[in-house]
């Protein structure tokens, strides 16, 4: 399924029998007790089995000082699962991109410049998407145990405790099984419910070159991920700023995110100013933006401060060749010029451009 779960020379024990009651610490002690001066290098829960990942050439071991041991009067069958049995890898494409390359915050200093948490992309694209399936709106397909392991393999693999990045970037391919799809919400859902439980304080994901086409299951993406503040969504074909809008919960604890999306940009007349305008107003902490530093400066100036344009404005008021208290004889027309140019700039603002000069700024 996944690109390559696990790296070469390591092995899943997998233990059964295992009581739900049984907490991550009292399982620690378990395994600590029956095994000396091994480590493992991962150790969860994944069900109603925990799987603990070793070195290949340990794995005997491990599994003769576990199987047949008893737990809170339970009795624990642990056998022996091959990478290759777990992994369904179809190629090495789409390793993680990006280990942390720091998040720089500061404000004083010679640079005020964030650095990205993610790999450089240098142009906007509309992303690679469908594949043999096309999915535009959210489904559900519930998950087999199977699969609910290799996802959970799968962000072992790719979480860095040190970085406190996950990095899912290239999971999804063209030719991936129906229910592996970011449009499936049972898939999203067991996927953060797991980033909750084993990558607590996780600050970035990239979910870079993933087929997503919707947000719509990242609605409440908050939850499960509350230090969240970088995230990458580099080359996914989200459509427009609509989709965007799903990941509202997260509206003011991103510090970066990375679109690079040419829909979007597209949607706005390929105007730059708007694009950033767009992604600012609903994620105000922004600091980066497709790798470039966030402007906060508003998209019109007056050129003069507010105090006082508004003081020269009392003072020449009688200047002012309208009178409030005589009707305008084109009110109707104008009312009506304004009703349209606002519903069209709430909804398709490359209708608009028939309105504008050609020298207009």
């Amino acid at each position: 399924f996944f690109t390559h779960t696990m790296s070469h020379g390591t092995v899943q024990i997998h233990c059964k029998g295992v009581p739900n009651r049984v907490t991550q610490k009292q399982w620690n002690n378990f395994v600590n007790n029956h095994i000396k001066g091994k480590k493992w290098l991962k150790n969860y829960r994944s069900g109603s089995e925990w799987i603990i990942i070793v070195k290949e050439h340990e794995k005997q071991e491990w599994q003769r000082s576990l199987n047949g041991k008893s737990i809170q009067q339970n009795r624990v069958t642990a056998f022996i699962t091959n990478d290759d049995d777990t992994s369904h890898s179809h190629s090495q494409r789409g390793r993680g991109r990006g280990r942390g390359r720091g998040r720089g915050r500061g404000r004083g200093g010679a640079s005020n410049r964030h650095q990205s948490a993610f790999q450089n992309s240098h142009s906007f694209s509309t992303g690679k998407g469908g594949g043999k399936h096309k999915y535009g709106k959210v489904f559900n397909k519930h998950l087999t145990n199977k699969q609910q392991t290799d996802v959970l393999a799968l962000c072992a693999q790719r979480y860095s405790a040190d970085t406190k990045m996950l990095s899912l970037a290239g999971i999804i391919t063209d030719d991936q099984e129906e229910w592996a799809s970011f449009s499936n919400q049972s898939f999203v859902q067991h996927l953060l419910s797991i980033i909750k439980d084993n990558c607590v304080e996780v600050k970035s994901i990239d979910f870079s070159n993933n087929n997503i086409e919707t947000l719509e299951a990242f609605r409440n993406i908050q939850q499960f991920t509350p230090f969240l503040e970088n995230l990458s969504l580099l080359g996914n074909p989200i459509p427009n700023f609509s989709e965007i809008g799903y990941l509202h919960s997260l509206r003011y604890n991103l510090h970066e995110l990375y679109l690079q999306n040419l829909n979007l940009l597209h949607e706005v007349s390929q105007i730059k100013e708007l694009y950033v305008f767009e992604i600012v107003k609903r994620f105000p902490n922004l600091r980066l933006l497709d790798n470039e530093s966030v402007q906060t400066q508003p998209l019109v100036s007056f050129g003069t401060p507010l105090d006082e344009l508004a003081s020269n404005f009392k003072q020449n008021a009688h200047l002012i060749p309208v009178s409030a208290h005589q009707p305008c004889p084109n009110q109707s027309q104008i009312q009506s010029f304004i009703n349209n140019y606002y519903e069209l700039f709430d909804t398709d603002r490359r209708k608009l451009i028939a309105l504008y000069h050609v020298d207009a700024i």
